[in-house]
């Protein structure tokens, strides 16, 4: 995707399972793709990668699964955006 943040990468394409909301029977199928992105530090993230990512790919909401012991203050940040 022209990033260099370390290990982001989509997550589409996973199998995933999830239970029919009429029918209430279990289904699969796979993740959609460009629709969930994981990266091991946002915080890293050069101008260039916050263009790609907020014009090009168009994500519009992060969610940081650190604890903030784990965090400190590393982030999350993504340059001024």
């Amino acid at each position: 995707y022209g990033v260099t943040i370390p290990n982001f990468r989509d997550i589409g394409g996973w199998p995933v399972n999830f239970q029919d909301r009429k029918t209430r029977l279990m289904r699969s199928g796979l993740m959609k793709q460009k629709m969930v992105f994981r990266t091991s530090g946002v915080s890293r993230a050069t101008e260039r990668d916050a263009q790609v990512i907020v014009h090009e790919l168009q994500i519009r909401s992060f969610i940081d699964l650190r604890t903030p012991d784990f965090a400190g203050y590393r982030g999350p940040f993504l340059t001024h955006y």
